[in-house]
């Protein structure tokens, strides 16, 4: 296995896998606004961007361009956030005439041209993710292992890293609006340096 450093980003070379990982990390300072709108990112850009509207024709595209498989994570580590986009792809090497290049732009067009409309996300679309989430939510809250979960965290966390979530802060669902988390897109995602890794 060959690793090669290149300014804040890695290149791992290995011949043990036929496919082709690519992270990249954006880390950024975490927020009680973000427990409502990161998520909600999450579902916009994995099920919609400015060429493909809808999930419909979204999922489509990931098809056609043999995404292996596709997903966007977050990690809170005290007052640090990182937002993770992961990308994993067939080795361009092994399938014959494969359009490595296409599926690529199909990434970055995910994380870099969302489906935005007058410097907000598209209104149908954001209703659409938000009313999910939410859904999700009030399902969850009526399951005993979650209220269990809840209560035992707000009876032991003393310093309130557990406490901040959802759960407590179910205010910031109806306050959220696709103007805002365009706003808080460009700040944590579109205007923030990644830190970029390359494996297969």
């Amino acid at each position: 296995m060959k690793r090669l450093n290149i300014k804040n980003n890695k290149i791992i070379k290995t011949d043990k896998y036929s496919t082709i990982e690519i992270s990249v990390i954006f880390p950024c300072e975490n927020k009680i606004d973000y427990l409502f709108y990161i998520p909600l990112l999450r579902q916009i850009l994995l099920n919609s961007s400015y060429d493909y509207k809808d999930e419909q024709s979204y999922k489509k595209a990931q098809k056609e361009k043999m995404i292996v498989n596709q997903f966007i994570s977050s990690t809170r580590y005290n007052k640090n956030l990182f937002i993770e986009f992961v990308l994993t792809l067939p080795n361009p090497l092994k399938i014959k005439d494969y359009d490595f290049e296409s599926a690529i732009k199909f990434f970055a067009d995910s994380i870099y041209k969302p489906n935005v409309v007058d410097n907000a996300f598209d209104k149908k679309s954001f209703d659409r993710e938000k009313e999910f989430l939410q859904q999700n939510i009030k399902k969850s809250l009526k399951s005993v292992n979650n209220k269990a979960y809840n209560s035992f965290i707000n009876l032991v966390d003393d310093i309130g890293v557990y406490k901040e979530n959802i759960y407590n802060h179910m205010d910031l669902i109806d306050k959220a609006n696709n103007i805002e988390l365009y706003k808080i897109y460009k700040e944590l995602i579109y205007n923030n340096k990644p830190l970029i890794t390359l494996y297969g």
